[in-house]
């Protein structure tokens, strides 16, 4: 499951959270719903490595 940041308007906090993917909107710490923050969550790539690690991954394929 991927991380998310996200922010409480009511109580102006921002924090992260382990939630399933697709998620928008969590509780905060003071009862309310939080949205999800898209410009500071954190993206994952198809393969599960980083861009750029084509040449491990054609080793570990045997490419």
């Amino acid at each position: 499951m991927p991380i998310y940041r996200f922010n409480c308007e009511k109580c102006d906090t921002s924090f992260e959270k382990i939630v399933k993917m697709g998620t928008t909107e969590t509780t905060c710490e003071c009862g309310e719903t939080a949205g999800k923050d898209y410009a500071g969550s954190m993206l994952f790539s198809s393969t599960g490595l980083p861009n750029g690690h084509n040449s491990i991954r054609s080793k570990i394929r045997g490419n």
